[in-house]
């Protein structure tokens, strides 16, 4: 016999999909159970798998594959360009979605190699930045972006997010932007076969060697980054002195949910 403070939660199963979301502050929605009851979503999987299970991860790489037109980025991203005016990001990723979708953009990871670096640079730096997404003025080539669950929809056309990689050009800052952070990477120019994994938020993740003796892998800790609709996040490379383009190759993971 069940003793009176005992209380049995009922609620239903969404094993394969999101379920509506909910108002936020006030309500009541259902509990979203496993088809065992758990109170969890898919504990016996990583949550990185859990998440593509929903539909929800995604992955987003630079479109071509080659050795030579890869990603071009900035012909001459000098150290200014991305501390207080911040006008060459390499990456631009925004939420396009209404203000009154609660949905959010998380970012997980972000890859960068060097495949041809440039010349005449002195070292190099990175800098990263939120800010609203109407601050975009032209350029960049829109990654691919791919959900990572061969049993769903995308879900991140161009009419949800705005992924672009290379030498994208926006104004100033507004009043609404937040520089997370930079620093300095190298002493001296990039080479190639260099990568820079940006970690936003988490565990640390698995290592990933440089592709020749001569380039560096250098995994930078970023606090977690959510966007939220009508704010885009922006990371920038630059050297003291660059005048020519590096060429890239671009990779990362984020969830939209």
């Amino acid at each position: 016999m069940a003793l009176p403070d005992q209380v049995t939660i009922t609620g239903y199963p969404y094993e394969d999909g999101l379920p509506s979301r909910g108002p936020d502050g006030s309500g009541a929605t259902p509990y979203r159970l496993g088809q065992y009851g758990e109170l969890f979503t898919r504990p016996i999987v990583p949550w990185r798998h859990a998440l593509a299970d929903e539909g929800s991860y995604h992955e987003f790489s630079n479109a071509t594959l080659d050795d030579s037109t890869t990603l071009a980025g900035h012909a001459a991203p000098v150290v200014a360009d991305i501390d207080a005016t911040f006008i060459k990001p390499l990456i631009f990723i925004g939420l396009l979605a209404n203000t009154s979708n609660l949905k959010r953009l998380y970012l997980d990871w972000l890859e960068i190699e060097v495949e041809t670096p440039g010349t005449n640079g002195t070292d190099q730096w990175w800098a990263d930045q939120t800010d609203l997404i109407s601050r975009y003025t032209s350029g960049g080539t829109a990654l691919l972006v791919n959900n990572t669950n061969t049993g769903a929809a995308s879900g991140l056309g161009t009419d949800v997010a705005t992924f672009l990689g290379g030498p994208v050009l926006v104004p100033v800052e507004t009043s609404s932007v937040r520089r997370l952070g930079f620093s300095k990477t190298r002493v001296t120019i990039e080479v190639a076969r260099d990568k820079l994994t940006f970690q936003y938020g988490g565990e640390n993740p698995s290592a990933s060697h440089a592709g020749s003796p001569t380039g560096r892998s250098n995994v930078i800790r970023r606090p977690p980054v959510v966007i939220t609709p009508g704010y885009t996040y922006m990371l920038g490379l630059a050297a003291a002195s660059q005048s020519v383009a590096s060429i890239y190759k671009v990779r990362g993971g984020c969830y939209y949910r």
